[in-house]
């Protein structure tokens, strides 16, 4: 009996969660779950130690319907960098939140990045949606274009769990040098219907982020990372996303270790080397 009225219990729950997601829809639930903006901090400053090396620049602009976006520009300020990427971030915090991740980032690998913040993160103006990540990563990309002077599809995407998504929307759009897709997932449904053990579909949800689909539309160089231990986005989004790459000029799968937001080791530093040395290099053109 006690069994039975736990299930009953819990079926009530369900029921009142459908009935609320009905009657209030589902928007509010759909930004807590994929958004998590943080405001820019202020002051901000960035340590002689953070800035050693690289040369770091406030970038301003705008999104085709008027949004007022932000980001950091960053270069190496001893050499001409390699690669020039675009990088997306993930769903929470902003620009600020990896400050020291990326001054390494460029370092190390000696490139330029634009990391910049979606609308509603960070400076950037605005509410975040599907729609409007989209048009502030291509602000973001025509930015970087005219900053450093190169065509888009000499860029590199390269994208983070929710910025997985964004960057590959662009990559199969508008095509790029290469794809870099770090813990990504298949689509927002499939996140959906893991967490919940299949009682919601997010047929409800307006947003669909459906990677899988789109990174087939990409026929550039791509490298695809993800962990077996993370569990915020399974191991599989990642073979899937690999998997489904199918135009893609080839295909790097990389198998990180730690859960979804571990620091990146020193052996996925070693294969991100690898795949960058098979890129045409910007010095090359010099």
């Amino acid at each position: 009996m006690k069994l039975l009225r736990n299930i009953k219990r819990a079926l009530y729950c369900l029921i009142a969660f459908e009935v609320c997601l009905l009657s209030t829809g589902c928007g509010w639930v759909e930004r807590k779950i994929l958004y998590a903006p943080k405001p820019f901090p202020c002051p901000t400053h960035l340590t002689c130690d953070q800035v050693k090396g690289v040369h770091v620049e406030n970038a301003c602009f705008e999104a085709c319907d008027g949004t007022r976006l932000h980001g950091w520009y960053v270069e190496p300020n001893t050499t001409a960098p390699k690669h020039i990427i675009l990088f997306s971030h993930g769903r929470s915090g902003n620009v600020t939140s990896f400050d020291t991740e990326l001054m390494e980032f460029v370092r190390r690998h000696e490139v330029a990045v634009l990391a910049y913040d979606y609308r509603g993160y960070g400076k950037s103006e605005g509410q975040p949606s599907e729609c409007g990540l989209y048009q502030d990563a291509r602000a973001a990309r025509d930015w970087l274009v005219n900053r450093t002077d190169r065509p888009a599809e000499e860029i590199i995407l390269m994208g983070r769990s929710l910025g997985a998504a964004v960057a590959i929307e662009l990559a199969a759009d508008d095509q790029a040098k290469a794809l870099i897709v770090e813990s990504g997932f298949t689509s927002f449904p499939d996140i959906i219907q893991h967490h919940t053990r299949n009682l919601l579909t997010g047929k409800r949800f307006e947003s669909r982020y459906n990677s899988v689909e789109k990174i087939v539309g990409f026929s550039g160089p791509v490298l695809v990372s993800h962990s077996k231990d993370d569990r915020l986005i399974p191991f599989e989004h990642g073979a899937r996303l690999a998997g489904a790459a199918i135009c893609a000029e080839r295909i790097n799968f990389v198998e990180l270790a730690g859960e979804h937001d571990a620091p990146i080791s020193p052996e996925y530093t070693e294969q991100f080397d690898a795949f960058l040395a098979t890129l045409p290099s910007e010095l090359e053109k010099r």
